[in-house]
């Protein structure tokens, strides 16, 4: 293995330290670390936010520069922001809503699928 592998998984082990404090997991684990480089005694990577919005952006950022930095061979960090968002799939269970369950009872409601998309028709 080679030692900037190495380097790249010691810098990933030390941004598990650093949380979110919305979602209230690691950045590592919340897939936001992306790109390690590590070129002599200075690492780079991105940091990948859910949103461009993100309240606490600025203070994530300086708290993994903070992370990074306390090893004992980094001489400099740089972090690049960017934010993407990530939608729910379509087809996942948990975006779809039934109307159907919601209107068996009333008989006089017919419900209607095309596709993925439900509607419904007062008759």
């Amino acid at each position: 293995m080679s030692s900037s592998v190495i380097s790249a998984d010691e810098v990933r082990a030390c941004l598990r330290a650093v949380m979110e404090p919305n979602l209230q997991a690691n950045v590592v684990a919340l897939d936001f670390v992306r790109n390690i480089t590590v070129t002599g005694a200075g690492v780079s990577f991105d940091l990948v936010l859910n949103t461009p919005a993100c309240p606490t952006k600025e203070t994530l950022k300086q708290t993994c520069i903070d992370a990074v930095a306390a090893l004992p061979w980094v001489e400099s960090v740089d972090v690049h922001l960017s934010a993407e968002h990530r939608a729910r799939k379509r087809d996942d269970p948990k975006t779809q809503v039934s109307l159907r369950a919601c209107f068996a009872c009333w008989s006089s409601w017919r419900t209607y699928k095309l596709g993925s998309i439900r509607w419904v028709q007062f008759v």
